[in-house]
């Protein structure tokens, strides 16, 4: 339903919304206002601190079975998710270091840390730095040292996350020519 909201009406409701909205009619009244509010809205969204950042929350049930598997086998990449993307053309970092930093603020999965509790496990949601965005040249470097450095960034991807001190997205991008990068991203999902 939420796709298709999407699809139809170019608008992204948060998926609470669709299970708030129990009728066709409700679910409608929402649509509506959400369409005013965006002929308000900034082109860009501000961001919004929820309740939870900076607290410790309870567990999603996806996030608890997150924790449990990960419990039963710490040192397991199973639930590495590794992305490499070759970029051509001009870049500058500095944007995407702000654009990495707008989607790990618009994603608190991506800054969470998990830690057991008296309770039980808690999520921990921390501020998204943009220097966890880690650049490294190789322009400069020989066809061998070159090679053991790509080498070293993939192998990044077989190294698993500490789910309680994070942070549990890696980004890495490597400058291999004037305009040519290679551009990792890991994270744990």
């Amino acid at each position: 339903v939420a796709s298709r909201i999407r699809e139809v009406f170019q608008l992204q409701l948060p998926l609470s919304t669709v299970f708030e909205a129990s009728t066709i009619e409700a679910l409608g009244r929402r649509i509506d206002e959400a369409q005013r509010e965006r002929l308000h809205a900034p082109t860009v969204p501000a961001l919004a601190v929820s309740a939870t950042d900076a607290e410790r929350t309870d567990l999603s049930y996806s996030q608890q079975r997150m924790w449990v598997i990960h419990s039963l086998a710490p040192g397991s990449t199973a639930y590495n998710m590794p992305v490499c993307l070759w970029l051509h053309g001009a870049l500058r970092a500095d944007v995407l270091r702000r654009a990495l930093a707008e989607v790990a603020e618009r994603h608190d999965t991506l800054r969470s840390t998990y830690r057991l509790t008296d309770t039980g496990p808690v999520c921990e949601i921390a501020e998204w730095s943009p220097e966890q965005l880690g650049v490294e040249d190789l322009r400069s470097l020989g066809a061998t040292a070159r090679g053991r450095a790509l080498q070293r960034a993939a192998d990044d991807a077989r190294v698993p996350f500490d789910l309680q001190s994070g942070p549990v997205l890696r980004a890495l991008l490597l400058r291999t020519g004037d305009e040519e990068h290679l551009f990792y991203l890991f994270f744990f999902y």
